[in-house]
């Protein structure tokens, strides 16, 4: 049943859409066969390139602070003594709170202007108001920074449980 599900729910849909990429279509019809035609259309369009660049950045950048954080924060609960529930409970938070609520406390935090959190927290310092979605170099990286902390718990939940796993032992004999 697992392959048959697999083949009717992914790989058919894909192997019909590569199909009908090879063919000039109007609405759903297949007018007229062009082969990779449309694949040369999309790889000389900017839009695209420029989209394929931005993911690619995106997560690299994932990559690169979705892992080593959620490793050193699971070391960190792992070797705490006190408040150990409050800290797994408080770092899981964010991937069981509802979207539009993350979406809420992210816009407050990067409102432009004297209103948004962290230029409130700038201020603090005699910094200027920064646009921080409106500067086209770091958009990538803030919104980075947001997904990452959004499913940073469950990352964390899996470092950990591999860190419990470690015989105590082996932590005495190092």
């Amino acid at each position: 049943p697992t392959v048959f599900l697999a083949f009717f729910i992914i790989w058919r849909p894909v192997f019909i859409g590569f199909y009908q990429s090879l063919f000039k279509m109007q609405g759903s019809k297949l007018i007229e066969f062009v082969g990779l035609k449309n694949y040369q259309i999309v790889l000389k369009d900017y839009n695209f390139l420029k989209t394929l660049g931005n993911t690619f950045k995106y997560v690299g950048l994932s990559l690169i602070i979705g892992y080593p954080i959620p490793l050193i924060i699971a070391v960190l609960l792992n070797e705490s003594r006190h408040c150990k529930s409050f800290f797994k409970a408080a770092t899981y938070l964010p991937v069981v709170l509802p979207g539009i609520a993350v979406y809420m406390l992210w816009t407050q935090m990067y409102l432009p202007g004297k209103g948004g959190l962290l230029n409130q927290l700038l201020g603090l310092f005699g910094a200027d108001p920064y646009t921080w979605l409106q500067d086209s170099k770091n958009t990538i990286l803030w919104i980075g920074i947001t997904m990452t902390w959004r499913g940073m718990g469950g990352t964390i939940l899996m470092y950990l449980a591999a860190l419990q796993g470690v015989n105590r032992e082996l932590y005495e004999a190092s």
